[in-house]
C-alpha cells in the first residue's frame, strides 16, 4: 500500500499546485492516501520570506479537503519544518499547537554547522524515494554490506 507522504501545495513556497488537483491525481493513481507536508522554513538562509507558511489557512484547507474527499481517499495533515537550531523552541511550540499527522525535517536551509557535526551523511542516490522504500533500500544495502564483510555468500 503506497502513499505519497511528501506533497507541497499552493501553500508552500516551492509549489503552486492546488490541493484539490493533487488529490484528484492521487485518486486517479489509485493511491489509498496522501499527506500534505507544506514547508515552514522560518529564517530560510537564502530568502527568509520564501517558506513562510500561513498555518491557519493551510490547516483549514487540508481539513476541508479531508471532509470533501473522505469517501474516496485518506488525506493527512503534515508539515515540513526547517531545522535551523536557533528555532527549535519555536518549532516545538508550533508542534504543540497543531495536531499534525506527519512531520518531516527539511534539509533545505539546514545550517552548515549541523551538517559538519554529523557523524555520517547517507545518500541513496540523486532520486527522491518514498520514506518506506528508502528504508527498505538502506536495510538491504546494510544487510548486503554486513554479509560481504563477514565473508558470507550474498544471494542475488
Amino acid at each position: 500500500m503506497l502513499w505519497d507522504t511528501h506533497m507541497h501545495s499552493q501553500y508552500s513556497g516551492d509549489s503552486d499546485a492546488p490541493q484539490e488537483d493533487m488529490i484528484r491525481a492521487a485518486i486517479r493513481a489509485k493511491l489509498p492516501g496522501i499527506c500534505f507536508t507544506d514547508h515552514l522554513d522560518i529564517d530560510y538562509p537564502d530568502n527568509p520570506e520564501a517558506f513562510l507558511l500561513d498555518l491557519p489557512n493551510y490547516t483549514s484547507s487540508v481539513f476541508a479537503m479531508q471532509e470533501q474527499y473522505r469517501d474516496q481517499i485518506s488525506v493527512r495533515y503534515g508539515i515540513e519544518l526547517g531545522l535551523q537550531p536557533h528555532l527549535a523552541a519555536l518549532h516545538a511550540d508550533i508542534l504543540s499547537q497543531y495536531d499534525f499527522d506527519f512531520v518531516i525535517g527539511s534539509s533545505h536551509g539546514l545550517d552548515d554547522s549541523v551538517k559538519r557535526a554529523a557523524q555520517a551523511r547517507i545518500s541513496l542516490g540523486r532520486i527522491t524515494l518514498p520514506h518506506q522504500l528508502a528504508r527498505l533500500v538502506l536495510t538491504e544495502q546494510l544487510y548486503r554490506a554486513c554479509t560481504i564483510n563477514a565473508g558470507m555468500k550474498y544471494h542475488k
